[in-house]
């Protein structure tokens, strides 16, 4: 554990035990310090909403990460910047650095990479950073995680290692949302889509569920053999109902005005 590892002396087990999500600071501190100077340089103002939000650990690890020392931090080790500097590097080797493989995003980048990995296959999507992308994103990569769910042991075989999505903004009055089949060379599948209308969110609702359900059938295309797997779809779509388990996630996209 973390903490335990950090703080053995000033931290009892028990106290530790009963407080596990006192372990979100240290892995987000963490996650600061693996984060290249240039990208974090930008993110300066972070200082305050962690601050605001009391996560006192990876507020100090932000500040050190571009040049500062927290001066309560400095005070515990009677100012001492050898011994603070000794705890930033034991906090930055703990076994949770090798477990956290990706860079955070803050929210100032103009673009947003999600990514899972189902059955062997690297589902990468790149989105704009606009909030029906973002979300878009995130349910599409849901709606594939949940509906593998149970591929492994129903014989899918994969033939495709890595697939790209791409969804881009598009500034259009009405609710759009689109499989842009003319720009296949910068992904697999590109998409489009706009803000909708928050006066009418069942209308929204609808055509991304529509959008979805002609979606899907293109990510499992070009994910896996069909003549091989067709087996074991029936049985996920049918007697598992698969479709509907993961269809479950589309409604997170829209709140009401």
């Amino acid at each position: 554990m973390i903490s335990e590892n950090l703080y053995e002396a000033e931290i009892s087990k028990n106290k530790l035990h009963e407080k596990l999500t006192d372990l979100f600071e240290p892995i987000l501190a963490i996650t600061i310090m693996k984060t290249p100077y240039p990208k974090l340089s930008e993110a300066g103002f972070l200082v305050d909403v962690l601050k605001k939000q009391d996560l006192y650990v990876p507020e100090v690890a932000l500040k050190y990460m571009l040049g500062y020392y927290d001066e309560d931090w400095l005070k515990y080790y009677e100012n001492s910047i050898s011994e603070f500097e000794k705890n930033m590097e034991q906090l930055y080797s703990q076994p949770a650095n090798k477990q956290i493989l990706y860079t955070p995003w803050f929210g100032t980048e103009e673009n947003a990479v999600m990514q899972t990995r189902v059955l062997g296959c690297n589902i990468s999507i790149e989105v704009d950073n606009k909030f029906i992308c973002l979300e878009l994103g995130a349910t599409i990569l849901a709606l594939v995680e949940s509906f593998f769910a149970t591929g492994i042991q129903k014989r899918i075989l994969i033939q495709q290692d890595t697939i790209k999505i791409r969804i881009q903004y598009s500034h259009n009055e009405k609710f759009v949302i689109r499989v842009d089949e003319g720009r296949i060379a910068i992904a697999d599948i590109t998409i489009q889509c706009s803000d909708y209308d928050k006066d009418n969110i069942v209308e929204g609702q609808d055509a991304v569920s529509n959008f979805l359900n002609e979606l899907f059938p293109k990510i499992l295309a070009k994910m896996m053999f069909f003549d091989i797997s067709k087996d074991a779809l029936e049985e996920l779509i049918a007697e598992e109902r698969a479709f509907d388990r993961s269809f479950s996630f589309c409604s997170n996209i829209f709140f009401p005005a």
